[in-house]
């Protein structure tokens, strides 16, 4: 890597955003701008993946790793999210990076189910199994056998292939260099959060609560603040979000990028946008958490009008640090858009779902408004054609 990578990746934000304007892409589209270059593009690159990885899964040998891949597969909604993200990168770069982020979200669902299959060392194998997604946002480092500590590892290179489909992709974005240290920093956050969220037979998340408190502290005095401190369980939801990946290989799309709006971006979602998506994602799948033996996220709340406040001063904070950057409308639409994929999934609680809306409405006011009608649209088209859409 140059030295003038180094460089911009040892600057503390503070420095960076202080550094003379950019002149990156002009991305100012706003939530239907956004919608509109989904539905004519990227809607239809994720069909394509999707068959793309369902044919390979369906051939893969091992049954327990065949039905976790398909179950991941059927998760279209987090990775038409992901796709959202790239949809107004620069054009002559814009097919590159989506098929980069629908290649890592594929894997980073994929990699998810397949944790959940049975293992004689479950953080171990849950962490070897997520290396992968460092490996995904390293081109050129050498891959590892991920399944060593799993009882079943037959996948017919089904794994592998995803991620050299990604690694192809990153290649091709002009200003990766720039943002790799990002990503790579974000890939391991994603995988100590997976090797150390365990359900209570397994230890539950003492060793969790450690390490993000830790990583807490590694964000205090990043701007804008919230008036306190992360909570362990926000920290811990900031380092679990692929929020952060999307957003900076979206923006390594864009051959003018420059440190400072690379780490202005970054600041929107490490750790406010980040910690947001997950947490409304652990209210979603509060059900599937208890099931799983799991202590939701969500639930380290100490009431449910104390989540909803939470995760309004995190959108805040996401807010103000989008006007860091050249496109504010274009990230306050990215974060509109993900509240809104949350807030009106039918597998939430009604009562917590609702307080969550209401606070959040009153953040994000009219553009939350309109992608919640235009998800709930999506929603039913979807449910019309094919069954659930998550």
């Amino acid at each position: 890597m140059s030295a003038s990578v180094d460089q911009a990746a040892a600057l503390p934000v503070s420095r960076l955003l202080s550094s003379a304007p950019p002149a990156p892409f002009p991305r100012r589209t706003g939530f239907i701008g956004m919608a509109r270059a989904h539905l004519l593009l990227g809607n239809r690159l994720v069909s394509a993946e999707l068959k793309r990885a369902r044919s390979a899964a369906v051939a893969i040998a091992d049954p327990s790793i065949r039905r976790a891949a398909l179950r991941a597969l059927a998760k279209r909604g987090n990775v038409e999210g992901a796709a959202l993200l790239a949809t107004v990168s620069p054009p002559v770069h814009r097919r590159t990076a989506l098929h980069a982020v629908i290649a890592f979200q594929i894997a980073y669902n994929h990699l998810d189910a397949v944790a959940e299959l049975d293992s004689d060392d479950p953080p171990a194998s849950s962490r070897r199994l997520h290396q992968a997604l460092l490996a995904a946002v390293q081109p050129h480092e050498p891959h590892v056998d991920y399944y060593e500590h799993a009882r079943v590892r037959a996948d017919g290179g089904y794994l592998l292939a995803m991620l050299e489909r990604c690694r192809r992709m990153l290649l091709e974005l002009p200003s990766f260099a720039l943002v790799a240290p990002s990503l790579l920093a974000a890939a391991e956050r994603i995988r100590e959060f997976q090797a150390l969220n365990l359900p209570q037979h397994q230890g539950g998340q003492a060793e969790l609560r450690a390490y993000s408190e830790g990583v807490a502290r590694q964000f205090e005095g990043v701007a804008p603040p919230l008036g306190r401190g992360l909570s362990w369980s926000e920290s811990a939801a900031a380092c679990g979000s692929s929020l952060p990946v999307h957003a900076l290989l979206a923006a390594a799309a864009d051959p003018l990028l420059d440190a400072r709006e690379a780490a202005a971006i970054e600041a929107v979602y490490v750790p406010w946008g980040g910690a947001l998506h997950s947490l409304l994602d652990s209210l979603v799948d509060r059900e599937e958490d208890r099931a799983q033996g799991l202590r939701s996220l969500y639930e380290c709340y100490a009431s449910g009008r104390d989540a909803a406040e939470g995760l309004a001063s995190l959108a805040r904070a996401a807010d103000r640090a989008a006007v860091s950057t050249a496109a504010p409308n274009l990230h306050r639409a990215i974060l509109a858009a993900m509240c809104s994929y949350y807030l009106s999934a039918p597998r939430s609680e009604p009562t917590a779902q609702a307080a969550a809306r209401a606070r959040l409405l009153e953040v994000n006011g009219a553009s939350l408004r309109v992608a919640l009608a235009l998800f709930a649209l999506r929603r039913l088209g979807h449910g019309l054609a094919r069954g659930e859409y998550v």
